[in-house]
């Protein structure tokens, strides 16, 4: 301030409005001027203020709803019951048809798949990997299919001819839509066995190769629906391999056990689905499980959406189906492989409505 002058002080305070006439000496000029800048500085901070009080506050978006989305990996061999679906109005049909993704190895009814136990240990680090991703879960499957597609299809293409099924494995049609989405319309068996129901488990290297058979979970994850409409996706499972393959392995009695008790943190389940799954006495394992047993699993835990990864053959129970017929299962099928809803889609508001008065309903009772 010493080196402005008292002339140039006054233009400052003049065009200010303010009034200098009983300043005397420099100090007076340089304390009105500090007085104006007070003022201005106060002024602008009131504004500041204002402003800010206008302004609309932001709010943290505030979780609405919480669905449990649970994928599970089913290596073991397969045989469906084709000819007696699930009827439209059954709640089993439904679940299948509406809140279960199927990524399928063969894809086609009545189509053999080619699998190896021997590869189960890379399908099931490959697919810890896969769901590594905190998202909706169509896209992961989507392009897990198309990854493993080309490969597949070439091993097919260079398989034994004394593979059972393996003229319809090598139809041109039927090879084009092997690694696809599809759906369950009818009841399937799942059986955990290498390569005859009645061998025999001998061994350290044998036992640590059967836990890879089986259905395993894969990834839990809850989709957070937000006030505000947002999507988000948690993480709630990824399973470790590091002690072996039958503590995330449905058809184990420690596996079963240890997501109801310690993942799912549901210990009053344990009792019960060890019932429906078929343990009896101090068995370790089962040697089938069925899509039906498993729907009252989905049902018991509170799942909302499934992905349920296939690699198991898709025989028919009763023999060959009549030609065109695996066709024509193969097109309804496919009308139901992409979801109306879930898994990361954006519901109404009615139907959001709907469920959280469902939701309340159910929590009264």
């Amino acid at each position: 301030m010493s080196s402005i002058k008292i002339k140039d002080l006054q233009n400052i305070l003049r065009d200010a409005g303010v009034d200098f006439s009983g300043a005397k000496k420099k100090a007076d000029y340089i304390k009105l001027y500090m007085q104006l800048k007070d003022k201005e500085q106060i002024a602008m901070e009131q504004t500041a203020m204002e402003q800010a009080d206008n302004e609309p506050v932001l709010k943290e978006p505030v979780p609405v709803l919480k669905e449990l989305v649970i994928s599970i990996a089913i290596l073991s061999h397969g045989c469906e019951n084709f000819t007696a679906p699930w009827t439209k109005d059954m709640s089993i049909s439904e679940f299948y048809r509406n809140k279960v993704r199927v990524y399928s190895r063969s894809c086609v009814p009545d189509v053999n798949a080619i699998g190896n136990t021997f590869e189960n240990i890379e399908i099931l680090r490959d697919l810890k990997e896969t769901f590594s991703k905190a998202s909706e879960t169509a896209p992961i499957i989507r392009e897990y299919a198309d990854k493993v597609k080309q490969d597949y299809i070439i091993r097919v293409a260079q398989s034994d001819r004394s593979i059972s099924g393996h003229d319809k494995m090598i139809d041109i049609n039927n090879l084009a839509r092997v690694s696809g989405l599809s759906t369950f319309l009818s009841n399937k068996i799942f059986s955990f066995y290498n390569i005859d129901p009645e061998e025999k488990i001998t061994g350290p290297h044998e036992q640590f190769l059967f836990q890879t058979i089986g259905i395993h979970v894969t990834d839990i994850r809850e989709k957070i629906t937000n006030s505000d409409g947002s999507i988000i996706y948690q993480q709630v499972f990824s399973p470790s391999y590091d002690h072996g393959f039958s503590s995330c392995n449905l058809s184990y009695r420690d596996g079963l056990t240890h997501i109801l008790k310690n993942v799912l943190k549901k210990k009053e389940l344990v009792k019960p689905m060890l019932e429906l799954f078929g343990f009896k006495g101090r068995n370790h394992r089962v040697t089938e499980l069925t899509l039906e047993q498993l729907y009252g699993f989905f049902k018991l835990i509170g799942a909302d959406y499934v992905n349920i990864m296939d690699y198991s053959c898709r025989k028919c129970s009763i023999g060959p189906l009549p030609p065109g017929m695996g066709d024509k299962i193969y097109q309804i099928e496919q009308k139901y492989s992409e979801k109306p809803v879930g898994f990361g889609k954006k519901q109404s508001k009615n139907r959001k409505n709907r469920k959280n008065k469902n939701r309340k309903t159910r929590n009264k009772k």
